[in-house]
C-alpha cells in the first residue's frame, strides 16, 4: 500500500515519485477550490430535482400565488442568515469536516463521535442511495415510456452511477470540480430557459394567475410554519461547502463570498422559476401535476418536455457528485481525530484524494442499495424514516 499515506506519514509526492523527508512534514489534501468552485458546489447541492418535479410544498400550505412567492423570498433570506453563520464558523475554524468539527469544539469528543457515526451509518449512505435510484429511474424513463423500469435494472444503473462518481473522485479532485462546474451550469441554464419562457408568457398577457394573487391565502400559524419548513427544505445543501473548508483557497474570503453569491442566485432563480410556472399553470394544476416542469412545457413548448428526464437525471447526478466530494471529507477528518480507523485518514499520493474514505462510502451505500430494494414502498418512503 505504498500509494497510500497517513496524514502524519513521512512522505510526499514529488514528480510522481515518493521521497522520505523529516517527520514534521505532512501529506494533506491540497487547497484547490476557488470562489467559483465554492459557488458551484453550493448551487449544485441546493438545486436538485425538486424545483423541476414538485416545487409545490409552499403553494400547498399557503394556497395563493402571491404568498407563495413571498414565502420563497423569506425562506431565501433566512437561508442566507443560516449559511452566513456557517461561513463565520468555517472562517474561524478553517478545517474540513463541517458540523463534526463545530460540534467537537463546542461539546467535545463524545457528541462529535456520535454525530459522525449517525452520518456514517445512516444519513449520508442512504441519501446517496436514494439519489442514485432517482437518477436511475429518470435515466431509464426514455426506455420504459409506458411502464416503470424493473427494480433490478434500476439498482444496476444506480450502482454504476455511484461507482462512476466515486471513481472520478478517486482519480482527480480537479476533474470532480470541473464536472461540478459543468453540471451546475447546465442546471442554471435550464432554469433560465424556463424563466425566459415564463417571461415571454407574461409579456404576451398571460397574467390571470397574478391577479388578486393573495386571494385564498391561509394565514393560520400552522400553515405558515409548514410552508416555511417546506421551503427551507428546498434550500438544503448550503452547509456542504463547510465539509471541504480545508481545501478552499483563502477560506476566510471565499467561504462567505461563495455562500452569499450562491444563495442570492438560488433565491432569485427559485422565485423567477415559480413565476414562470404560475404564468402557465394555476395553483391547482401545479398541485395535481406529477412533474411540474413537464406540465409547464406541455402548455408552452411541448417538444421540449421530452428532455426533462435527462435534465432531472443530470440534476440528481450533480447533487450526488457534490455529496460524495463533501461527505468523504467528513470521514477523512473524523479518522484524523481518531474517531474512525486510521486507515480512513490515508490519502493517495498519486491523486491526492482520500481513497479509503471514498471506498467506505461505496461499501455502505452498496449495502443500502440491497436493503432498499427489499422495501416495496420504495426508497423515498424509507429515506425520511432513517434520516429522522
Amino acid at each position: 500500500m505504498r500509494s497510500l499515506l497517513n496524514f502524519n506519514d513521512r512522505a510526499v509526492a514529488q514528480g510522481g515519485s515518493v521521497s522520505t523527508i523529516s517527520s514534521k512534514s505532512v501529506v494533506k489534501l491540497n487547497q484547490h477550490i476557488g470562489l467559483f468552485g465554492c459557488v458551484c458546489i453550493i448551487i449544485g447541492m441546493i438545486v436538485g430535482s425538486g424545483i423541476f418535479v414538485s416545487p409545490v410544498g409552499i403553494t400547498r400550505y399557503v394556497g395563493s400565488v402571491g404568498m407563495s412567492l413571498t414565502m420563497w423570498g423569506a425562506v431565501g433570506v433566512f437561508s442566507m442568515l443560516c449559511a452566513l453563520c456557517y461561513a463565520e464558523l468555517g472562517a474561524c475554524m478553517p478545517e474540513s469536516g463541517g458540523e463534526y468539527i463545530y460540534v467537537k469544539h463546542a461539546w467535545g469528543d463524545l457528541i462529535a463521535f456520535l454525530s459522525m457515526w449517525v452520518n456514517l451509518i445512516l444519513i449520508n449512505p442512504i441519501a446517496v442511495a436514494a439519489s442514485s435510484q432517482i437518477f436511475a429511474v429518470y435515466t431509464l424513463k426514455p426506455l420504459y415510456l409506458y411502464c416503470e423500469p424493473p427494480q433490478k435494472v434500476v439498482i444496476i444503473v444506480a450502482c454504476l452511477a455511484v461507482a462512476l462518481i466515486v471513481s472520478i473522485n478517486m482519480y482527480s479532485v480537479t476533474m470532480v470540480t470541473k464536472l461540478q462546474y459543468l453540471i451546475t451550469a447546465c442546471k442554471v441554464l435550464s432554469l433560465v430557459g424556463v424563466i425566459v419562457i415564463g417571461l415571454v408568457n407574461i409579456g404576451q398577457g398571460q397574467t390571470e394567475n397574478f391577479q388578486n394573487s393573495f386571494q385564498d391565502t391561509d394565514y393560520s400559524l400552522g400553515s405558515m410554519c409548514l410552508a416555511f419548513y417546506s421551503g427551507f427544505w428546498a434550500f438544503g445543501g448550503w452547509n456542504y461547502l463547510n465539509y471541504v473548508t480545508g481545501e478552499v483557497i483563502q477560506p476566510t474570503r471565499n467561504l462567505p463570498l461563495g455562500i452569499m453569491i450562491s444563495i442570492i442566485i438560488v433565491t432569485v432563480t427559485y422565485i423567477l422559476a415559480n413565476i414562470a410556472y404560475f404564468s402557465a399553470l394555476t395553483p391547482r394544476e401545479i398541485l395535481q401535476s406529477s412533474t411540474v416542469v413537464v406540465s409547464f412545457l406541455d402548455q408552452t413548448v411541448a417538444p421540449l418536455s421530452y428532455v426533462v428526464p435527462a435534465l432531472i437525471s443530470l440534476s440528481v447526478f450533480g447533487g450526488m457528485n457534490g455529496a460524495v466530494l463533501s461527505v468523504s471529507r467528513l470521514f477523512y477528518v473524523a479518522a484524523k481525530h481518531h474517531h474512525l480507523p486510521g486507515i480512513i485518514a490515508m490519502i493517495s499520493v498519486k491523486s491526492m484524494t482520500p481513497v479509503p474514505s471514498l471506498l467506505t462510502m461505496v461499501i455502505l451505500t452498496a449495502h443500502y442499495f440491497f436493503q432498499l430494494a427489499l422495501v416495496k414502498s420504495g426508497v423515498l418512503n424509507l429515506y425520511p424514516t432513517f434520516s429522522v
